[in-house]
């Protein structure tokens, strides 16, 4: 079987007409391959860590379970409601994706994602959320999507249409 390749995320000048710095240019990576890199991986448990880090989808599910009787987490990574993403043969959640002791999505991420997820997996999208973006001044998504969520999906389209154009 030969892999077939794609581009992560494509390349759009600045509001200014310069690029955007380096790290927001993806290697190309054949489509198969699936599993998240180590560097990857811990750099998002690192800065994931501070907004409830990434779980194993087995115990979020256990979790959910128990505070969340009728939450169906499974169900909500089929629709695309939730994004995982795969490292070492398993499933991780990032879990800014939830509000509360309840595990009750958080609307205002669910509306950024959706716009996203047409065109990035599970990996590429946590990365996303943590890297600078020259349309919100600097700042990550993830710092500003509950103060200032409307900004951040004027970002997500920006770059959707980026990356698919």
């Amino acid at each position: 079987m030969t892999p077939t390749t794609h581009t992560k995320v494509g390349v759009a000048s600045r509001p200014d007409g310069s690029f955007p710095p380096q790290n927001l240019r993806r290697q190309r990576r054949p489509v198969w391959e699936g599993e998240c890199s180590d560097v990857n991986f811990l750099r998002l448990n690192e800065v994931l860590r501070s907004y409830g880090g990434l779980l194993p989808m087995e115990e979020l599910r256990a979790l959910c379970h128990v505070s969340n009787p009728g939450f169906g987490l499974a169900e909500s990574v089929m629709r695309g409601d939730v994004f995982t993403l795969e490292w070492r043969h398993r499933t991780w959640v990032p879990c800014f994706q939830f509000m509360g002791a309840n595990w009750k999505l958080c609307q205002r991420v669910l509306s950024i994602t959706a716009e996203m997820r047409p065109t990035i997996d599970g990996e590429d999208l946590a990365l996303w959320f943590i890297e600078h973006s020259p349309w919100l001044r600097g700042a990550t998504p993830l710092s500003l999507v509950y103060s200032e969520t409307e900004r951040v999906r004027q970002a997500a389209r920006i770059d959707r249409f980026a990356i698919s154009h």
